[in-house]
């Protein structure tokens, strides 16, 4: 692949934090084993994920406050921003993507 190649407007994948992204994929498999694989894109009230992203965005702001920036959820294992990152997804899911069943709704 030449230096020429046009890339305008294509996805950069490069400048994705892999690492990181895989810890959100293990809090995504963590939900899939508690509740059901994809449930996530059924949910009849998506105001559940902003009030789990807030809690695990809280508990993280906690551990920080502490001087404990490495601890983990107690239940998953997982860096708690893990989980702030997959319910943000769920959120884009359902008010944002193209799949948006909330498009419409002016409320949270």
């Amino acid at each position: 692949m030449g230096k020429d190649k046009d890339i305008k407007g294509k996805l950069r994948w490069n400048l994705m934090p892999v690492e990181e992204l895989k810890q959100v994929m293990k809090a995504i498999e963590n939900g899939a084993i508690k509740y059901e694989p994809n449930g996530w894109k059924e949910s009849k009230d998506p105001i559940e994920f902003y009030d789990a992203l807030n809690r695990h965005l809280i508990e993280w702001k906690s551990n920080y406050d502490k001087g404990e920036i490495f601890k983990k959820d107690g239940e998953s294992g997982l860096n708690p921003l893990a989980h702030v990152a997959a319910n943000a997804l769920f959120l884009l899911f359902h008010f944002v993507g193209k799949r948006g069943r909330y498009k419409n709704i002016n409320k949270l």
